[in-house]
């Protein structure tokens, strides 16, 4: 019989890889819909939809919840400390 955490890390792997492959679906099919006819710009494929998916989440939530969290305040702060002055 195998550990619990092998099943828990298979079942978290196999959501993950769900979700990557249904929202780059739908970042696909939104790009290619929208994209070319207003703009004339390029359709794009799954990889490509796949990347600026993952590209976009790196932009705007940075790499992780610790990364993000810790320098947050910080910078909140001086943001607060310019306003007040």
């Amino acid at each position: 019989m195998r550990p619990w955490w092998i099943y828990k890390i298979g079942k978290m792997l196999l959501i993950v890889a769900a979700a990557v492959f249904v929202l780059g679906f739908v970042v696909l099919h939104l790009w290619n819909a929208l994209i070319p006819d207003l703009f004339n710009g390029p359709t794009l494929t799954f990889w490509q939809a796949a990347g600026l998916l993952a590209l976009s989440h790196i932009l705007f939530r940075g790499w992780g919840r610790g990364y993000y969290g810790r320098h947050r305040s910080h910078w909140k702060r001086r943001f607060e400390e310019k306003l007040a002055r």
